[in-house]
């Protein structure tokens, strides 16, 4: 009998840990939402915002946040009609590695998309980017396009014309 409490006990204070634990994570980082933000998701979540024909998946927006610190601001070259350089964010999250892109179809003003993120990273404890799933490298690398970022010092939207050339 005593074994069997001792057991339970164990179990309790396991769970515990773990939600406490997953609770001070979401607490952390995704204060940096507020709740017209969480409207705004829910909202911009009455279409699919990416879907695959061939397999019938569809893809929505959601808001992913992060500790700023891990959060590298940075580039790529791509060839879409053209080649030319856009901006990213790289996050390396535990085992977990996310690239977020901008919509390759647009033209970019990357230095100025660049530094908008850099000083809204300034100083930050989070980061959350509104972004949809695009595909799963095959190094594990989780690609998503950006919709938003925020943080507490303001936000980025795409639709935002000034980040265009």
């Amino acid at each position: 009998m005593t074994k069997k409490f001792a057991g339970i006990i164990v179990i309790v204070l396991v769970f515990i840990t773990i939600s406490v634990s997953l609770g001070w994570y979401f607490f952390r980082y995704y204060l940096t939402l507020t709740w017209s933000d969480l409207v705004f998701a829910w909202d911009d979540n009455k279409h699919v915002e990416l879907s695959r024909g061939e397999t019938n998946e569809r893809y929505y927006n959601r808001w992913l946040c992060f500790d700023a610190r891990i959060v590298e601001v940075s580039e790529a070259i791509i060839e879409y009609g053209t080649v030319r350089k856009v901006p990213l964010i790289d996050v390396k999250f535990g085992s977990s590695v996310f690239q977020f892109n901008v919509d390759p179809e647009v033209e970019w003003n990357t230095d100025t998309v660049q530094n908008r993120w850099r000083a809204m990273l300034e100083n930050q404890e989070s980061v959350c980017i509104f972004s949809v799933y695009s595909q799963t490298d095959d190094d594990g690398t989780e690609v998503r396009y950006i919709r938003r970022v925020k943080t507490s010092t303001g936000s980025w939207d795409k639709l935002d014309k000034s980040y265009q050339k």
